[in-house]
Formats: structure tokens, sequence, C-alpha cells
């Protein structure tokens, strides 16, 4: 089957799980910082009705407590879409830079076991695409010192 190639995610497993889980940690990192300032946002209100001298049946703490539940709610909405959104993000960044590295040693490794020397090439938006200016001039005099 033509164009039936199966595109492979994780190309060096150990370096790209451990850029998502960077990823995924200043995720967490943020979203804890964000929820405590909420916290603190919410509390600053309770103790404000407390110092006015409110009784703790009063409408504004009914209605700052519904407030910090709904707010709770949607900060956990987003927070896991940002967290889907980073990792995704961490996969798609680790995949750009490992596919070049990983098809860098192919195809030394290739040329190694003796395959046909050809010029190298990377896929427009990967990473490093300068390495390719700098091995196929390398690549054309080791093709020319084979013959």
């Amino acid at each position: 089957m033509l164009g039936s190639k199966r595109k492979v995610i994780l190309i060096n497993r150990k370096f790209q799980l451990n850029i998502i889980a960077h990823f995924m940690g200043l995720s967490l990192i943020s979203i804890a910082a964000f929820y405590a300032a909420n916290l603190w946002f919410f509390h600053k209100f309770l103790d404000l009705g407390k110092e006015m001298g409110l009784p703790s049946e009063h409408v504004f703490f009914q209605f700052i407590n519904s407030q910090k539940l709904q707010m709770n709610w949607i900060f956990l909405t987003v927070s896991i879409v940002v967290l889907i959104i980073l990792t995704l993000g961490g996969a798609i960044l680790s995949h750009k830079v490992a596919g070049p590295i990983y098809r860098l040693c192919k195809h030394l490794k290739g040329i190694e076991t003796g395959d046909e020397v050809k010029p190298l090439s990377f896929r427009e938006g990967d990473y490093f695409l300068e390495i390719v200016d700098h091995i196929n001039p390398i690549l054309k005099k080791v093709d020319i010192n084979k013959k």
C-alpha cells in the first residue's frame, strides 16, 4: 500500500518522554500557582465579610461560596484542557527535535553498512535543518572518495 506509512510519534522514547514530563511538570506548577491565587482571592473576600461582622449564614458568604465552587469547576476544566494541550505540545516539540537526530543517525548508519551515499534531508518544520547544509557537502566528498 502506497502512503500507508505509520507515523511514529516516540522516535527516541527516553528523550521525548523526558521532554513531555517536563512540560507536564511545568503545567502542573503553573496550575498550582494559579489555583493558590484563586484560593487567596476568595479567602480575602471571606475575611472581608468577617471583618464587617456579617453572620456566617449571611447571603454574602453564600454568594462567595457559590462563586468559589463555580470557579473551582471552571478552573478544573481549564486546567485539564491546558494540561492536555501542553502535553501534546511537548510531544510535538520533542518529535521535531528527535526526528532529525534519528534521521541523521539512520542515514549515517546506512552509509556505514554500504548503502548508496545520498544527500540527507529533513522534514519541513523540523529543528536543526542547518545540519543538512553542513553534512551534505561532507557526504558528497565521501561519495567521490568511495568511487
